[in-house]
């Protein structure tokens, strides 16, 4: 079953490379977006940042996925689908034909995608920075958890499709071994974020007993749970907001600055992030740019924010 959906996606994929690869036939698939008033439809930023540039003009052109980027096969359908219409048309064309689309296939195609798209979701706001995201994993995977019970026991609204119910169940345990393995860290942070605490697992009905305890032993936990919170919470659920950072790493680095010290990168980089999360200040941050690096450098750096 999960092969017959993977072939699927595979067929999209090669349709979509066809389109791409030759310049005239990016013209015609433009004229026939402009035929069918398809021009002026807007593409989500999240359809830019997985393309993997994809986007050859401003024009709402199919993009492909990537195998390593998250979410990316959602962003892929969401764009053919979007242009369903267009890419049916240009199918028609006699070295397009045998890789045409049938109405079935677009029909498991429109699943796939509402299936994927709480997934991309969850995906998107677990790799945010600027708030606490370790303490979301757990109400996120029990709500993963729920959309892959419901399809694949078939009381999903919209969702009946034997392919994607045969998915949903593989998901369903892969899923479900992951959650048995997670870390206590991620219950604590779940424990401590004052958005959910206790009352998150009281409500999904978790057994939260235990002992009595003396009236004065919550004063004492105070300072504890606090500095717990301080500690846990600042984990990041993914390595995605660091990877975001660092991956700038290379803009720090110019003919004048080839013999940084790692240190000193490391800490232009931490700055560069901390300054645009609002953590700190400019002000805060000129002295160490001057020290460290030159004049020009502090200015393209203010400016890049």
């Amino acid at each position: 079953m999960l092969e017959i959906i993977s072939g699927l996606l595979q067929k999209l994929r090669d349709l979509v490379t066809s389109i791409r690869a030759s310049p005239q036939r990016i013209n015609k698939f433009k004229t026939i977006l402009k035929i069918y008033g398809l021009n002026n439809e807007e593409y989500d930023e999240e359809e830019i940042v997985f393309a993997e540039g994809s986007i050859i003009t401003n024009d709402l052109l199919p993009i492909l996925d990537c195998k390593t980027r998250w979410s990316s096969a959602f962003y892929f359908v969401k764009r053919a689908v979007k242009l369903r219409r267009a890419i049916d048309e240009i199918a028609k064309d006699a070295d397009l034909r045998r890789k045409e689309m049938e109405n079935e296939d677009w029909d498991i195609l429109s699943e796939v995608l509402e299936f994927l798209e709480e997934f991309a979701t969850i995906t998107k706001y677990i790799e945010g920075s600027g708030y606490p995201t370790l303490s979301l994993v757990v109400p996120m995977y029990n709500r993963l958890l729920t959309i892959l019970e419901d399809v694949s026991q078939c009381r999903h609204r919209s969702i009946h499709h034997p392919l994607i119910v045969s998915a949903a169940v593989a998901g369903l345990e892969k899923l479900s071994s992951y959650y048995d393995k997670a870390s206590p860290i991620v219950m604590a942070a779940t424990f401590l974020d004052p958005r959910l605490k206790m009352e998150y697992f009281v409500d999904n009905g978790w057994d939260c007993g235990g002992e009595s305890r003396d009236a004065f032993q919550p004063l004492d936990e105070n300072l504890i749970t606090s500095r717990m919170a301080e500690e846990i919470l600042s984990i990041p659920a993914t390595s995605a907001s660091s990877e975001r950072a660092f991956s700038v790493g290379k803009d720090v680095f110019g003919i004048a600055r080839m013999s940084l010290k790692p240190e000193t990168v490391e800490a232009l980089v931490c700055l560069r992030s901390w300054y645009k999360l609002g953590i700190i200040a400019e002000i805060d941050v000129q002295p160490f740019l001057y020290e460290n690096g030159d004049e020009k450098f502090v200015e393209e750096y203010s400016e890049s924010d």
